[in-house]
């Protein structure tokens, strides 16, 4: 998972096999998905990011948006809320 973040915060499209860990903490509009253990699969999904550039670029802005919600800022601001209830 943190590395997942940092993917995101960099703004960089996130590769991520199709596990169920993996779909706990993101979705298809956020990553690409390739089959679990499959190279050929891994490789249709790189080759097919150039042809859809405006798709692949939509979903690192949704992959940063949800990224933030995660930065220490965000974090105290919610332990503080949940103090003041």
């Amino acid at each position: 998972p943190v590395k997942i973040l940092d993917y995101a915060v960099s703004k960089c499209l996130i590769f991520s096999s199709d596990t169920q860990a993996h779909r706990e903490i993101l979705d298809s509009d956020k990553c690409v998905f390739f089959k679990y253990n499959s190279i050929q699969d891994f490789m249709s999904k790189f080759v097919n990011v150039e042809e859809n550039s405006l798709l692949m670029n939509n979903r690192v802005e949704k992959a940063f948006k949800w990224s933030q919600q995660f930065t220490f800022k965000q974090r105290c601001s919610n332990i503080i809320s949940m103090i003041n209830f």
